[in-house]
């Protein structure tokens, strides 16, 4: 307590001297009244043993970094200071201050990380994880208007202001930290990132796509932001977190979406529950996949099926671990054993993936690579129910390898075509 009350008191004197000063007259106390402060600042527990270690720093309101020496550092907290203490009082100011530096040492300042999109109507708020939840886009507006930067306007986020019931957001909560980064022996080029702790550990981009997958329903990512709370916004003055506009903000697609249900609230819950209990190497390796499944469903323009022929095999290629060379066979190998329950199961999974990867065939090689082939010819519906197959192996996988709490090493695909049952449990 006695160094919130020293602060308070030079932090008080200076705001008189300040008031006091005419701008065309020097004030010979006005220098040295801000050094009593700037001696103060320093001795706070989260400086007092970090600052004499360099004159070289970054100081942080999440997104926003600015390279500064000691020097300037302190001088910018007592900016930030005055002008916090002239809107809420000097004993506010000083205390929000010691919270900041406090909560930034332990890595705990509260932050949400938003990814706005479309493609699903909520009506309300849907609950998916602790700290990890969807709300309508008028309701983010309602609930946390400052947290997205005091400015929860339709156009800062590239949303006609007629359509923003059809937008959703995706809010992770975070704690983040620290506010002051030593940049003593890095270079120019090297990042400084502002420590995050996830309540859920995931990429939030990655958790839209692997809700589309798990819904089976187009999805489009709009915007990306993230932002601290007003007190951490109010003392730095500043909008909230850095954000990422998309390519093609309006999908070429419906305008009207379907409601969210609570089963569809239930199993995404189910699947991110297993998702986050993977191994992150697991993780690594199943994200392009989860990605590709989800442009698959997402895909517009002229080349729409051959786009989503190739984002579907990929994805199977990387779910199957396979390498070049015989890949048909043994992906349809592995897929009859891993999904099938007996063995027209199998069999009726072989021949999908057959017929999937001759259509594969034509799109990657052209019709010189079916030369001699007789094939029977294929109708757009039909080929469109072969690719809807390869999806549905697709997802299913994905959803054993989750429900297995774990990815098929290469070597365990030997066992598995041999009908072990380890590979189910």
């Amino acid at each position: 307590m006695s160094w919130l009350n020293d602060l308070e008191a030079v932090l008080s004197a200076l705001m008189s001297a300040t008031a006091n000063s005419q701008p065309e007259n020097d004030n010979p106390g006005l220098d040295a009244r801000r050094n009593r402060v700037s001696e103060v600042l320093a001795r706070h527990p989260a400086l007092a043993d970090l600052l004499p270690k360099s004159n070289n720093w970054h100081l942080y309101s999440l997104a926003h970094g600015m390279p500064c020496t000691t020097e300037k550092l302190l001088a910018t907290l007592i900016d930030r200071l005055l002008d916090t203490a002239n809107h809420i009082g000097i004993e506010p100011a000083a205390r929000t201050l010691d919270r900041l530096l406090s909560d930034a040492e332990k890595r705990n300042l509260p932050g949400f990380d938003l990814t706005f999109f479309r493609g699903l109507k909520f009506a309300g708020r849907w609950d998916i994880a602790p700290g990890l939840y969807v709300l309508p886009f008028p309701m983010l507006k309602q609930q946390i208007r400052r947290r997205t930067g005091r400015r929860p306007d339709s156009l800062l986020y590239g949303i006609d202001p007629g359509d923003e019931q059809s937008v959703a957001v995706l809010v992770s909560e975070f704690r983040w930290g620290p506010v002051i980064v030593s940049t003593e022996g890095r270079t120019l080029s090297d990042p400084y990132p502002v420590e995050m702790n996830l309540v859920f550990d995931h990429n939030p981009l990655l958790l839209v796509a692997l809700m589309a997958v798990t819904l089976q329903r187009p999805l489009w990512i709009l915007f990306k932001t993230f932002c601290a709370e007003p007190w951490v916004d109010d003392f730095f003055d500043v909008a909230g977190g850095g954000g990422v506009y998309f390519s093609s903000p309006t999908p070429l697609g419906p305008s009207t979406f379907p409601e969210a249900t609570p089963e569809a609230a239930e199993i995404t819950e189910r699947a991110f529950r297993e998702w986050n209990a993977l191994p992150v190497s697991d993780r690594e390796v199943l994200a392009l996949a989860v990605t590709r499944l989800s442009e698959s469903l997402s895909r517009t323009g002229m080349l729409t099926e051959q786009d989503r022929t190739l984002d579907v095999s990929i994805a199977l290629e990387i779910l199957y671990r396979l390498d070049d060379g015989e890949i048909t066979q043994k992906l349809s190998t592995r897929a009859g054993w891993y999904l099938g329950n007996d063995l027209d199961d199998r069999i009726e999974t072989r021949k999908a993936i057959a017929k999937f990867y001759g259509l594969r065939s034509q799109i990657i090689h052209g019709a010189s690579a079916m030369r001699g082939r007789k094939q029977k010819p294929s109708t757009p519906t039909v080929e469109q129910q072969i690719r809807e197959q390869a999806f549905q192996v697709a997802r299913a996988t994905l959803f054993r390898h989750l429900e297995r709490g774990r990815v098929p090493a290469k070597d365990d695909w030997s066992a598995i075509v041999m009908g072990a049952d380890a590979a189910k449990q």
